[in-house]
């Protein structure tokens, strides 16, 4: 038995095909790029794309700044082609073995060629893993005087068709019209292509419509049974017995790599199931007749795994994670015919497992990377050494103390299927070939069982329902070569930070990265999956939907077993886009349209997600009732809502937000601007201004656009002075109004189980939705959201029947503790705005019955507006009052809880009431500067900060180089100062213990300062902002 693998990737040439492919000779004109023209060649890296190649060869700039997409629109409406050598060693190309071409990711169409010779199978799904077997036939052939050691030279080229052209003869050619939402300076047609949808435009992004090879390329050697597939399903039937869980690991293997197998010999089988910390290790040994396994390419066995660790959540319990290993290893022959199916359980070291994730006591602190298991190709055949590539891909972040500040430019390193790949062992003379999973015990549905008010949707995991909270996830950038695992790991990292336990992978991107699904189960982050497929209705002829189904066969192998994913959904938008009749095509004909509907996300993907994944949760779009639960599917009552009333709608956010009611928020946003700084960097000086041509151009949400939010701005706050102001004021804007909808929504638990707003992350820098910049940085609403989603929230609302009745809530996560109660002073404090001084007060005692589902959210305190103000002198419009659980007086039956809320990242549990629109405040200027109080650690003087635009000296930021981040302290001297705001102008990104918060005069603050590429040497600079800056 023999497997290697030789990578492709690396160093190749690029070539431009054919310029313009869909026009005629007379009508493309000259080439705009001399280097291009004549068949000249440049040169390229893969994993990569024709954009980012030809932008590295300073043929193209930076695309990210002013308007380039209609300028170089000739890029995606051409042919390219990839080339590159290859050698083969005459020892290897003559043994009795298959070789195989694997392909993990080509965009899109495409077609390969083997020296001069055309491969059959045409590439036309970026989202599927093509294996194009046994391609020895089309080697170049060593000669007989060679010797074994002699390298055959071969050529490998590819040519990528151009997408629009691609799109736009499938729907001319298709046999009805199949419509979709269309987006500014969009490519149409999307639909026909098993691409990144946003990638042909989109709401929050540009239409580059890259194309590339944009994942690794390798050749595969071997004569041994080939793995296709491992699906793993878990039984809990005896786990609240006797602890232990069993997990049923099925094996489908290649029917070919079967039959080039001997059929008189048995395949040996090794599998172990390692717990990560402990490395407590369930092993079963098997032997497979082959002879047998040709009837039927699967195998399937069980393995009980004793004294089982379940998996959690996020704030629910750990985050248990195992190791599943299936390899074949080197057995005699005579070991084999003898070998009896043993299972063994053993406790290894904690220094042989697979480490976890560290997560530090400082809980803003960052934290280090998990392991990922290493992508060795030891064999000294693979004839790796005649790549000079440069190739970063095999590095699979394993280093183990690479945080999220240290940048390692392995742009590429998460192109790896870290999971699935074909892996050689370390050890050769132990281990052929192998395939690792990760796995997590735990059982998870949907319940949409029936209540009072209709159906339930709420996640149910390990029998305890979860409140989702969290947020839509887009891909990170354009050019998906350009996501690093650094980028990934700092916005998962910035979700768990901000105490998020959900993610939504919207289906108009892409099934995510290996490393971003290895990263949700350490973290505790569930996934609401996608499939691939949004905002348009798609083709079901015989052809896409054979597509469809590799593309979900892959992919459900590939992610499948990852205990993050909760849920399955088909689509996005596209039954709404049905039952409201958006375009004129389901007006004339809506029946032919929902049978397409149900043709590829009931009969199609479902079914094969059924048969793959039996306990998986499939939900047909979203939003929707449900599989036939045809109707208006934001059904306030029923399944999963998508709300844009208050942006889309034109709404106020407050009377928008507080009249909605939804049993699972999946979707709602609110529009805000990128931060001055980094708007600064892609437009140019006069165009600066919120209607400029440029960056009107940015704005792909044309309705309402950027005066949408000018006018919300204006209803709330004062005009600001300038651009750079309303930056800042559109996204503190931004933070109160999806504050005020999450806090509204978890008030109403458990009518309403879930929020997922519109959208954690960008993808350029451009107005958006986003509580993330393009750079990394956070914007205030995702300060916001590590408060208001806190598992204690307190909250203030106006009752909705006696707007003068002021109501105070305290909403907890912690539905799954029996027969515990906590109880603390509440206290309320109302403060002058004029004299910066607390003028009266109320105090009360808080208790809530955690196990109680009534006490889910319970209103603790009523009390009158006139109780709070009217034994006041001034119009409420000088007062703002806050909210607190003195966590210092807590009190509980469950002590660990106590001590938990002691913690400084719990304790402050606290909130504030604005009682008249921010414009009516009667705001005093203030000056904001660093307190004489010094942080512990190593003091750096002097230092020269940077304090309301004016550069200061300041002694008072320390250096943590443990935590790898800068404390400080600062004050307001004069006034209260609301929503400061902090920005370092000496680092390009970063993140606070805290930002956009509001600082009482002789209150100081302390901070500190986290930049994703820390150098203790550049000690920070500082500006602050509050809102009475603003005019």
């Amino acid at each position: 038995m023999y497997f290697s693998k030789q990578t492709l990737s690396g160093e190749w040439k690029l070539q431009l095909a054919n310029y313009k492919s869909d026009l005629s000779k007379d009508l493309k004109g000259e080439i705009p790029i001399k280097e291009l023209r004549d068949d000249r060649y440049i040169n390229a890296t893969v994993p990569g794309e024709v954009h980012m190649d030809l932008f590295k060869n300073n043929l193209i700039p930076d695309l990210y700044i002013g308007e380039k997409e209609l300028e170089y629109r000739w890029i995606p409406d051409s042919d390219w082609k990839y080339s590159r050598e290859f050698k083969i060693r005459k020892r290897e190309y003559e043994r009795p073995i298959n070789i195989d071409l694997v392909c993990e990711g080509v965009d899109t169409i495409a077609d390969i060629f083997i020296n001069g010779i055309k491969i059959e199978q045409r590439l036309e799904n970026m989202f599927r893993i093509h294996r194009i077997k046994d391609i020895k036939r089309f080697l170049n052939k060593p000669k007989l005087e060679d010797g074994d050691d002699v390298e055959i030279i071969n050529k490998i080229d590819i040519i990528i068709y151009s997408p629009s052209k691609y799109c736009k003869d499938s729907a001319k050619n298709y046999k009805y019209e199949i419509p979709e939402w269309e987006y500014p300076n969009g490519i149409h047609h999307r639909n026909f292509i098993r691409k990144v949808a946003c990638h042909f435009g989109w709401d929050f992004g540009p239409c580059f419509c890259p194309s590339g090879i944009y994942k690794d390329i390798s050749l595969e050697f071997y004569s041994l049974p080939l793995i296709k597939e491992v699906m793993i399903h878990q039984n809990h039937k005896d786990y609240h017995l006797i602890g232990s869980v069993e997990i049923d690991i099925s094996l489908r293997f290649f029917t070919s790599s079967i039959c080039s197998f001997r059929p008189d010999k048995d395949l040996p089988i090794d599998i172990s199931v390692v717990h990560r910390g402990t490395g407590f290790t369930t092993h079963k040994l098997v032997s497979l007749n082959t002879s047998k396994l040709l009837k039927d390419s699967k195998y399937t066995l069980t393995i009980v795994i004793n004294d089982a660790k379940l998996w959690w959540p996020k704030g629910h319990g750990d985050q248990n994670l195992y190791d599943v290993t299936i390899s074949i290893p080197k057995l005699e022959l005579k070991s084999i015919s003898t070998l009896n199916t043993t299972i063994t359980t053993i406790t290894n070291s904690i220094e042989n497992s697979t480490s976890t994730t560290n997560i530090t006591n400082n809980d803003d602190a960052p934290i280090t990377s998990p392991t990922v298991e290493e992508n060795n190709n030891n064999d000294n055949n693979n004839n790796n050494n005649n790549n000079n590539n440069n190739n970063n891909n095999n590095n699979n972040n394993n280093n183990n103390n690479n945080n999220n500040n240290n940048n390692n430019n392995n742009n590429n390193n998460n192109n790896n299927n870290n999971n699935n790949n074909n892996n050689i062992d370390n050890d050769n003379d132990k281990i052929i070939y192998k395939i690792r999973k990760t796995i997590g015990l735990r059982t998870s549905t949907i319940d949409v069982s029936k209540d009072i008010h209709g159906r339930k949707f709420q996640i149910v995991v390990n029998g305890v329902p979860i409140f989702a909270k969290g947020a839509d996830w887009i891909p990170g950038d354009h050019f998906l070569t350009r996501i690093s695992n650094e980028k990934i790991f700092h916005l998962l990292n910035s979700a768990r930070l901000a105490n998020m336990n959900c993610l939504r992978v919207w289906g108009g991107g892409q099934y995510e990265f290996d490393y971003f699904y290895e990263l949700c189960d350490e973290f505790g982050i569930m996934l609401w999956q996608d499939l691939m497929f949004g905002c348009a209705l798609y083709p079901t002829n015989k052809e896409f939907l054979k597509n469809v189904k590799k593309e979900v066969k892959c992919q459900v192998n590939r992610i499948g077993s990852h205990p993050s994913i909760i849920l399955w959904c088909g689509s996005n938008e596209s039954e709404q886009a049905i039952v409201d009749r958006v375009w004129d095509p389901i007006k004339n004909n809506s029946h032919r349209y929902t049978i397409d509907f149900n043709t590829l996300y009931v009969d199609v993907i479902m079914r094969i997600l059924k048969k793959k994944l039996p306990d998986a949760f499939f939900w047909v779009s979203s939003p929707s009732n449900g599989v036939h639960e045809w109707g208006e599917t934001n059904d306030q009552t029923r399944g999963d809502t998508h709300y844009w009333g208050v942006w889309h709608g034109n709404l106020d956010y407050i009377s928008g937000y507080l009249n909605s009611k939804s049993r699972f928020l999946s979707e709602f946003g609110f529009q805000s601007l990128p931060s001055f700084s980094e708007l600064k960097k892609v437009l140019s000086a006069d165009q600066l201004n919120l209607t400029s041509p440029e960056m009107e151009a940015r704005q792909r949400s044309p309705n309402p656009g950027n005066l949408g939010i000018l006018k919300h701005i204006g209803l709330h706050f004062r005009i600001p002075l300038d651009f750079e102001l309303l930056c800042y004021t559109s996204q503190i804007l931004q933070a109160i109004s999806i504050k005020t909808g999450c806090e509204h929504w978890r008030r109403s638990k458990p009518y309403c189980m879930g929020t997922l707003y519109w959208q954690l992350l960008d993808i350029w820098c451009g107005p958006s939705w986003s509580s993330i910049e393009y750079n990394g940085n956070w914007k205030p609403l995702q300060y916001f959201a590590k408060k208001f989603y806190q598992p204690i929230l307190l909250s203030f609302v106006e009752n909705i029947d006696y707007p003068n009745i002021l109501e105070v809530w305290i909403t907890h996560d912690y539905d799954n503790y029996d027969n515990i109660y906590i109880q603390a002073k509440l206290v309320i404090l109302v403060w002058n705005l004029e004299t910066s001084t607390i003028v009266n007060t109320v105090e009360t005692i808080a208790s809530v019955v955690l196990s109680d589902k009534n006490q889910l959210s319970k209103r603790v305190l009523q009390i009158s507006k006139d109780k709070l103000f009217g034994v006041l002198p001034l119009p409420s419009s000088n007062y703002i009052v806050t909210g607190h659980f003195d966590c210092d007086t807590m009190k509980s039956n469950n002590q660990d809880l106590v001590s938990k809320f002691s913690n400084e990242n719990y304790s402050d549990i606290s909130n504030t009431y604005y009682p008249c629109a921010f414009k009516k405040l009667t705001l005093k200027p203030t000056k904001i500067q660093f307190s004489n109080i010094c942080q512990s650690g190593v003091v750096v003087d002097p230092n020269w900060c940077r304090l309301s635009s004016t550069p200061t000296k300041s002694s008072n930021i320390t250096v943590d180089q443990e935590n790898k981040s800068f404390e400080f302290t600062i004050e307001s001297t004069e006034s209260i100062a609301l929503f400061v705001w902090i920005e370092c102008v000496n680092y390009s990104s970063g993140y606070y213990s805290d930002n956009g918060f509001n600082l009482f005069k002789d209150y100081p603050k302390s901070v500190t300062y986290y930049p994703l590429e820390f150098d203790p040497s550049v000690i920070p600079e500082f500006t602050f902002t509050s809102l009475r800056d603003t005019y």
